[in-house]
């Protein structure tokens, strides 16, 4: 388990008189002191992708990052950036977005990226080519997934398609039409396409899709930053 897993969980169990997601207002009329860890519970998945993003930030004069910054240094230097921006979210309710504390991460992480001390522990660390059981050499680097997506956008898929599933099969069946032009009713009556559909019995009606889309571009619009939108 990550550090930041762990801290989120400590934050979240000491914080277990709220319900996240919170609102500006709840989170507004907390006490001052649970405003940093509150921002922190509620905007995790910005905050974990701020770390990963901005621990690859390239570096000045083109040294490149992916430095070896300490989990429990980087967990320190960003929650005393979320207490800088308790007084400035609470002032400016707007910046109250996954997008904005994605933003202050990002931002406190490549900060450490190009510390000088942060940069000069990269001369220490090990090689990624080491060596297989049969005494082969064996890129370790073949072993991590890869997607030509940026890091946020591949994080914001997953919790887009996380979102559109935890709304049940008709908003499921509504976003398959809109992608793939199929029928709202039902897919097919014949056995050999229902085998294959897990939404064949599952149809919309016109005023049920209205509803569903309005939910959906409710519950989706923080995540247009990730796509450039």
């Amino acid at each position: 388990m990550s550090q930041f897993y762990s801290t989120f969980l400590l934050y979240r169990n000491s914080l277990s008189n709220y319900s996240f997601p919170l609102t500006f207002d709840e989170w507004l009329n907390a006490p001052y002191e649970d405003k940093a860890a509150l921002l922190f519970v509620n905007f995790y998945p910005q905050v974990e992708l701020g770390w990963c993003k901005g621990r690859f930030k390239t570096g000045v004069n083109g040294l490149e990052g992916h430095v070896c910054i300490q989990e429990e240094d980087a967990i320190g230097e960003i929650t005393q950036y979320l207490m800088k921006n308790v007084d400035i979210i609470m002032n400016k309710p707007g910046r109250f977005t996954p997008a904005y504390i994605y933003s202050v991460t990002y931002n406190c992480v490549t900060c450490m990226n190009l510390n000088k001390g942060n940069r000069s522990r990269n001369a220490t660390t090990s090689d990624h080519i080491a060596a297989g059981p049969d005494g082969d050499s064996v890129d370790l680097f073949d072993f991590i997934s890869y997607s030509e997506d940026p890091y946020e956008v591949q994080q914001a898929k997953e919790a887009l398609w996380t979102i559109v599933e935890g709304m049940g099969p008709k908003a499921l069946k509504v976003v398959n039409h809109i992608i793939t032009g199929d029928s709202l009713s039902k897919t097919s009556k014949s056995l050999k396409n229902r085998d294959n559909d897990a939404l064949a019995d599952v149809s919309v009606n016109s005023s049920e899709m209205t509803q569903i889309v309005e939910d959906l571009r409710v519950a989706l619009k923080d995540y247009a930053y990730a796509f450039g939108l």
